[in-house]
């Protein structure tokens, strides 16, 4: 199996429940033992902050060692390389419980193990824009993306706009 980078995660939620209550539970569903190719930490930076570190071999690195097996045993040091993600999550008090914030970079199962926990929280919404977009550049309200010469409507599964 080949890990791909994570994405660029960026959200603000809050739930109806202390922020020790929240922490916890994030950091027994986002602890696991990993791999020789993937591994994940979760380190305590604060009472109820943490940090998701992710180490993996990148995709070009399990390419360069099939190739370098062909050519030369020194390919399969190219697995030797490794590339690190970081997403930290910050929970804090806020007056009808807690606010959570995620940022950094993840990959989707990451992203996916938070929400899930969060979700099993009173008062939690999932947030609009989790992810930064992987098309065009969009304007600070999302209403517009730029096209290279102007900012053009998105347009949302409804019908199309008409300029």
């Amino acid at each position: 199996p080949v890990w791909p980078a994570g994405n660029e995660v960026s959200f603000t939620v809050s739930v109806r429940s202390d922020p020790t209550m929240v922490a916890q539970a994030l950091g027994q569903a986002l602890y696991s033992s990993g791999n020789y190719l993937e591994d994940t930490q979760v380190v305590p930076i604060g009472p109820t902050t943490f940090r998701v570190t992710r180490r993996f071999v990148p995709q070009w690195a399990i390419v360069v060692a099939v190739i370098g097996v062909f050519c030369f045993a020194l390919g399969l040091l190219a697995l030797l390389v490794r590339d690190t993600e970081e997403l930290t999550i910050d929970i804090q008090p806020d007056p009808e419980g807690s606010r959570i914030q995620a940022s950094g970079k993840a990959k989707g199962a990451i992203v996916m193990t938070v929400q899930s926990v969060l979700a099993r929280f009173e008062g939690y919404a999932p947030p609009m824009n989790q992810t930064a977009p992987q098309g065009p550049p969009l304007s600070p309200d999302g209403n517009y993306w730029w096209d290279g010469t102007q900012w053009q409507p998105v347009n949302r599964g409804g019908p199309p706009v008409l300029p």
